[in-house]
């Protein structure tokens, strides 16, 4: 549906189902974003789907989807937090993030 709006998207080999990196966020994106308030679109056909997926930027992969919240649509992205660090290091802009203690995960 969104795919025929984008002249460059990247290859199905680099975001699809077969790319560990993409699952994992996909899985990352539905395991901490809850199914509420999806924007959905009605296509040609009348059929509603909401939009989420797997896309890619300057910054490295990224899962995304758009969720409706006081009548406003947001655009929700989840990226792995030490690849977009590394990205934001040899850029001018950087990131502003809250001084917070690091801990390990378990």
């Amino acid at each position: 549906m969104i795919r025929k709006h984008i002249k460059e998207w990247p290859s199905d080999k680099e975001l699809g189902p077969d790319n560990h990196e993409a699952c994992e966020l996909i899985e990352a994106l539905h395991n901490t974003v809850d199914s509420k308030n999806l924007k959905y679109y009605t296509d040609e056909n009348g059929d509603e789907d909401s939009v989420s997926g797997v896309g890619k930027d300057v910054y490295g992969k990224y899962s995304f989807t758009e969720k409706v919240y006081e009548g406003r649509v947001y655009l929700i992205q989840v990226r792995d937090k030490d690849q977009i660090d590394n990205a934001y290091k040899h850029t001018k802009i950087g990131m502003q993030m809250p001084k917070v203690e690091k801990k390990e995960l378990n």
